[in-house]
């Protein structure tokens, strides 16, 4: 979740929109981020990890303060805890959906 949290920042298109979103459900997390990520990314590449930061000042400072540990991880993280399925993408937006472990209740 921590990754997704920080890529919601990182990857926001702040000139064209509000901040990131946040929204706890019962049996869920969702994160909505700004911008058409996928005008300058495929698909494939995304989940695999390849990055570059659309603000790498907010890179900077969540490197700064040793929140991230290297470009790149926190999708292949994110895929291979949740699958390719918790990601939505559209012209305008990405959403991300944590579903919750139901297990550790």
């Amino acid at each position: 979740m921590k990754e997704a949290v920080i890529n919601a920042f990182v990857h926001n298109n702040y000139s064209h929109s509000d901040t990131p979103i946040f929204e706890i459900y019962a049996d869920r997390f969702e994160i909505t981020t700004y911008g058409d990520l996928l005008g300058w990314i495929s698909k494939e590449n995304f989940f695999t990890g390849m990055s570059k930061p659309r603000n790498p000042e907010i890179m900077r400072i969540f490197k700064d303060l040793e929140l991230v540990e290297h470009l790149g991880s926190g999708i292949p993280k994110i895929v291979e805890h949740y699958g390719r399925d918790a990601f939505y993408f559209s012209k305008d937006a990405t959403r991300t959906f944590l579903k919750f472990d139901k297990t550790l209740e």
